[in-house]
């Protein structure tokens, strides 16, 4: 019982936790929003206004995704069925990553898959695991993201892989637990929040042992996203 009291202890800390920085994300959003709009405004140089305006747009699109987070997180969202392509959602990932992807080999072999879900969800789900990537191989020679998709047994599997160290097998089985990293500057939360999203959509996510098929050759990090049966492909 004590186990189960603990346990209890620990997600009502997290559960304040999440909406503590919930809350603050989107002070620094709308300040960060704020400034930008001013400078799109005083700004004569037409180059500097576009980039003010995509800083808008994409603090726009971060404050959506939070707020669809706190909703879910609450219970107060209801996953509609949009109708997207992955290929949107990971192409919208790299965009937001840009900076972060500079230097780095991005392949991408999608066909085009249709899913039916929440798109902001999903949206994050490739931002955690690319931005993830490219960290690991900030001091790796060979700089490589790879994301492409397999059919199994009727199902189609979405795998992001980076060609990095590699996870450490004494660690494996905790890193989709909350707060658990082994970076210096991490909330240890990205993992957790991936697989929270794919269990709310119906999908799954795990790591997978880079020496199990040839489409994995150079690759030491390799995580497998289990779509949802909900899915179009042409």
């Amino acid at each position: 019982m004590k186990k189960k009291e603990k346990k209890l202890e620990e997600l009502a800390e997290l559960s304040l936790l999440t909406s503590s920085i919930m809350h603050d994300i989107r002070g620094y959003l709308a300040s960060i929003k704020g400034n930008a709009e001013i400078g799109a405004r005083i700004t004569a140089d037409d180059k500097a206004k576009d980039k003010f305006l995509k800083i808008v747009e994409i603090v726009n699109q971060a404050s959506d995704m939070i707020e669809t987070f706190r909703k879910l997180y609450k219970g107060e969202e209801e996953l509609e069925q949009e109708e997207f392509y992955i290929g949107d959602s990971v192409g919208f990932a790299r965009k937001l990553l840009m900076s972060k992807l500079s230097g780095i080999n991005f392949e991408v072999n999608l066909p085009e898959i249709r899913l039916k879900c929440k798109k902001k969800l999903i949206d994050q789900v490739f931002i955690n695991l690319i931005s993830n990537a490219a960290e690991a191989l900030e001091n790796s020679s060979k700089k490589i993201i790879r994301i492409w998709c397999e059919e199994k047994n009727n199902n189609f599997s979405v795998f992001v892989a980076d060609s990095g160290p590699g996870i450490p097998k004494n660690i494996r089985k905790r890193i989709f637990s909350p707060f658990f990293t082994t970076k210096e500057k991490g909330t240890g939360m990205g993992l957790y929040i991936v697989k929270k999203i794919l269990s709310k959509v119906g999908g799954k996510i795990r790591l997978v042992d880079s020496k199990s098929t040839a489409n994995f050759e150079d690759m030491n990090t390799i995580f497998e996203i289990i779509l949802p049966g909900k899915i179009v492909v042409k």
